[in-house]
This record gives C-alpha cells, sequence and structure tokens, in this order.
C-alpha cells in the first residue's frame, strides 16, 4: 500500500506547475522547511472485508504549501489543478504482490486543520482500493 507514495512523488516532480517546489514523501528524512512544498502522505486506510479478503482504501494526501504573500492564493490555485489533472483517474501500477489497485478518485481539497504561521496551504486527498487476500 504505501509504495505508491514514491510513485506518486515521482509523478507530481515532472509537474511545470511544481517546479522550484520541493516533492517529497512525507515518510523521507529531509528538510521539511523548504517552501514552496508538495508533500505526500498516506493517512490510512478504510477496510471493507469479508472473512478471506479485506478491500483496503487507502486516502493519500497532497500538501501543497507555499510562504503567505499576495501570490498564495494563484500559487496553490495551479498547484492543485496541477495536482488534480496528473492524480485523478490515474491508475498505480499493481505492487509487488501484483495487487491491482483502482484508479485514483478525488475525496477532498480543504485547509489544514492547524495552519502554519506564515504558510499558506491547501490538502488535496484522494483515495484508490485493492484487494488483500488472506487464507483460502
Amino acid at each position: 500500500m504505501l509504495a505508491a507514495a514514491p510513485l506518486i512523488v515521482a509523478r507530481l516532480k515532472t509537474l511545470t506547475e511544481l517546479s522550484g517546489w520541493a516533492v517529497r514523501d512525507a515518510l523521507d528524512m529531509e528538510d521539511r522547511t523548504a517552501l514552496p512544498a508538495a508533500s505526500v502522505q498516506c493517512i490510512g486506510a478504510a477496510v471493507n472485508a469479508s472473512a478471506r479478503a479485506g478491500m483496503l482504501e487507502p486516502r493519500w494526501q497532497i500538501t501543497l504549501a507555499v510562504v503567505k504573500s499576495a501570490t498564495a492564493a494563484a500559487q496553490l490555485d495551479a498547484a492543485i489543478e496541477a495536482v488534480i489533472g496528473a492524480l485523478l483517474a490515474w491508475m498505480p501500477p499493481a505492487d509487488s504482490n501484483d495487487r491491482r489497485w483502482e484508479p485514483l478518485k478525488l475525496f477532498s481539497v480543504l485547509p489544514p486543520e492547524y495552519p502554519e504561521a506564515g504558510v499558506s496551504a491547501y490538502i488535496v486527498t484522494f483515495t484508490t482500493a485493492g484487494l488483500y487476500r488472506g487464507q483460502e
């Protein structure tokens, strides 16, 4: 499930709208103060399970953050549009267990619950789903 993070990061790094942005996996050890930034994180998964299988529906958040300024809204608008354009309906490739993932669906676009001083940010959240099999 978490193996999709570097794939999402790589996809976002190709966007011209994010050129000059620090695009990173939230689990990586790197400088978190660089702005503007796009940070990718799996925030958990809803589960729809039966006795022998479970459909996991991970939620992927892309936090877009810029320094507060007169151009912050325009920067965030362009980034939000680019991220949605790059990830909506994109299907992560099968993982090492040959698990197939459904295409990403847009779940929400919200400001952070606890904004940082001097930073303007929005969080774009997508969902997907993949089947995990148990014992037969």
